[in-house]
């Protein structure tokens, strides 16, 4: 009988043995593998500093090398760049160099009677003679502005982004947006002036068409999404048309009035904006409406209060960019040339024209007797040139 005890007893301690070192074992298992998974965590974080810091000693080598290549500029040529122009009907090739121009934008015109294969020869004609690269732009919105639409010259439908989400949700907008990047990359287009972050709260409005028709929040989500695929894609994207279109009207054809307050901005029209923006939007367009509750003086393009909403309360830090000066919201407001020495003195980085050349010579002279400081240009100027770094287009 003791014996069976004594068996039972040594039974029981095995037992009591193997279960504690299973459970050490395990233990040490567990403390191994959260020991693995803080190492795993520490490599992943060291190695994400490291590539932070790989790319703040890439920006800062290539900031100094745009500072010294601005350093070098004559301010004819600092001034050029700062003119995103219509191709002119003649000397198009000798306007690149005799004024420096920074950049092109194509219209209907410039592809009437053409074909991909031609177009491209001539925007690479364009480049060829270029000292510095050229932003070659395009209004490629869809829907009723689309360039690529002009008769005979592609054998597409372009759907406006309020009808490809119509039909198929953000999907089938990400989907155009991707496709549309790829056509105008390869043709050597490599600006497209969208998305249209406007939020029309009428359906006549003259803006609605343009818009996704749909409201900020949704807005909003759009044009990150589409700001987002044209990065991916290495294509300039253009926001518009800030501080917000809303039910205005036409500003192609005179001076258009806005008498929305300041709260009606920022708890929807500034919403889109501020997600392309956070997004990394290449350019912000003003447009020429003049908004009451802001500046009652001047057309957004031409006012310093709009151009220090951007800078300071949305935070942005890229290209702003002017409506172009040729619209009736402005000629019928200021003189043209007077309108391009107004354009950078409020903050514009880039001026949309057809008329540079008298307003780029203004523009010079303007600096010349002091009116535009070189810092003031050359803070555009590097704006500029860092976007063209960007997109790949400078050495």
């Amino acid at each position: 009988m003791q014996y069976k005890k004594s068996i039972i007893v040594l039974l029981l301690v095995s037992v009591f043995v193997l279960t504690a070192c299973q459970s050490t074992a395990v233990n040490k298992g567990q403390i191994k593998e959260k020991e693995t998974v803080t190492e795993t965590k520490e490599v992943k974080k060291t190695s994400e500093i490291k590539k932070e810091e790989v790319k703040k000693d890439e920006a800062k080598e290539t900031g100094e090398k745009l500072e010294e290549r601005i350093s070098n500029m004559s301010i004819e040529e600092k001034v050029g760049q700062l003119f995103l122009v219509r191709v002119p009907d003649v000397q198009e090739i000798e306007d690149v160099s005799k004024y420096k121009l920074g950049g092109y934008i194509l219209f209907g015109k410039d592809f009437t009677g053409q074909n991909q294969e031609s177009v491209t020869k001539t925007l690479k004609g364009y480049q060829e003679v270029a000292k510095i690269p050229l932003l070659i732009g395009v209004d490629q919105e869809g829907g009723t502005v689309s360039r690529l639409s002009t008769e005979g010259f592609i054998d597409r439908k372009f759907p406006s982004p309020q009808e490809a989400f119509n039909l198929g949700g953000i999907s089938a907008v990400i989907k155009e947006t991707n496709e549309v990047s790829q056509l105008l990359l390869s043709m050597g287009i490599n600006l497209n002036f969208a998305p249209v972050a406007d939020v029309a709260t009428s359906e006549t409005s003259f803006i609605a068409d343009r818009t996704l028709g749909q409201d900020s929040k949704v807005t909003a989500d759009y044009i990150k999404q589409v700001t987002e695929t044209m990065n991916k894609n290495n294509i300039g994207s253009v926001l518009k048309h800030f501080p917000g279109y809303g039910d205005v009207e036409d500003t192609h054809v005179g001076i258009a009035y806005d008498n929305r307050p300041s709260e009606t901005f920022e708890k929807n029209d500034f919403i889109p904006f501020e997600a392309g923006i956070r997004a990394g939007a290449s350019m912000v367009l003003v447009s020429h409406n003049i908004v009451k509750s802001i500046d009652p003086e001047h057309p957004a393009s031409l006012s310093p209060k709009v151009i220090a909403i951007l800078r300071e309360q949305l935070d942005y830090k890229g290209i702003i960019i002017t409506d172009d000066l040729d619209m009736g919201g402005i000629q019928d407001f200021i003189d043209s040339d007077a309108a391009a020495v107004k354009a950078i003195v409020a903050g514009n980085d880039i001026v949309v024209t057809s008329q540079y050349q008298t307003q780029i010579p203004a523009v010079v002279n303007a600096v010349s007797n002091g009116t535009i400081s070189v810092e003031r240009l050359d803070e555009s100027l590097m704006r500029v040139l860092e976007l063209k770094q960007k997109l790949s287009l400078l050495d």
